[in-house]
Parts: structure tokens; sequence; C-alpha cells
């Protein structure tokens, strides 16, 4: 039987100069609540991109939500594996987010959690119109990054054909540009 196609329910982005992202569960607004796009109040974004205007912009909250839970489900009781929190799209450019301010180990754990959601898109045939040139990833931390980052670029590449990208996130700062 063949299988189902996945189909991934983006919310467009308002055509803006700049957006802001934000993880309600990294700022302890809520638990279980998907990242969000915020067009005002710059001070509470936690990571962010400049559009330009553009009108092709799509987001898709990956971390808790429900819609993409059957893709993530590692066993009959319901557990699931760690993902990224959310993913910027145009119709030729792809960038998984992955934000982490509190943990001692964030750069580590982000970049585990990026590399099974982009394994987890790979294998259901979610990045086949993405050209590994325009796949990206980010990890957004306030931690400084370890040493051992250039190894870690190399390896994601090799595993994911996905560039890795890391800021360093302090007031005003932003992802770039997709």
């Amino acid at each position: 039987m063949a299988k189902k196609p996945i189909v991934l329910n983006c919310i467009p982005v308002k055509p803006c100069i700049m957006f802001g992202i934000i993880d309600p569960k990294t700022s302890n607004l809520t638990e279980n609540k998907p990242c969000e796009v915020l067009y005002e109040d710059k001070d509470v974004w936690q990571a962010g991109c400049i559009c330009k205007n553009r009108t092709d912009f799509m987001f898709l909250p990956i971390d808790n939500n429900k819609e993409l839970e059957g893709l993530f489900k590692t066993s009959a009781k319901g557990e699931t594996k760690q993902k990224c929190d959310c993913c910027l799209l145009t119709n030729s450019k792809i960038g998984f987010i992955e934000i982490k301010f509190k943990r001692k180990h964030a750069f580590q754990d982000a970049v585990q959690q990026l590399l099974t959601t982009i394994k987890i898109f790979s294998d259901n045939g979610l990045l086949n119109n993405y050209i590994a040139k325009n796949r990206h990833a980010f990890v957004c931390t306030r931690n400084l990054v370890p040493a051992s980052y250039h190894d870690e670029m190399s390896r994601f590449w090799y595993e994911t054909k996905t560039h890795l990208h890391t800021k360093e996130i302090k007031k005003g700062q932003f992802i770039s540009e997709l």
C-alpha cells in the first residue's frame, strides 16, 4: 500500500521588514505551545528573520505541533523523538530553527534535535524540493558556542546535506536572511 503523502500546514508570514520568533516553552510562558511568529514586541523576540517585505515566507511550528506528532513517534506508548522548534520556508529555501537558552549543554542538545528533525523530514520526502545549498539549520542560543563547533558543522553537513549555523542571540540580533 502506498504511503499517504504528508501535508505540512504552514502559516504564511505577513510581508514585513523583519519578524520575530518566540518559543513559549523557552520563555516560560507555557509548557506545551508551539513557536509563534511575532511582528511587534521586539524585546521578547528570541530569534528573528530579515525578510524585506517578501511575500513567500512560510512558518512551520514543529515542536508541540499536534499535526506533526505522528512523524516523531517512537513507540506505541506515544513517546516522541526530540525535534527542533520550527522552520521557515520559501519556494526554494528551508531553515530549521532550535532555540536554547537555559541548559548547560544547550548547543549539543540543539544540534541533536536539528539532526533528528532533518532526518525525519528527509526520510518522509519533505526535503525533496530543496537542493542542499538552500537547506539551513540554526542553533539560537545565549550560551557560548563550543570550540568543537567547526567539527559539528562538518559532521552535520555529512549527515544531512544541510548547512549548520549558530547565532549567539543578544538583544536585537537576528537569525539572518533565509
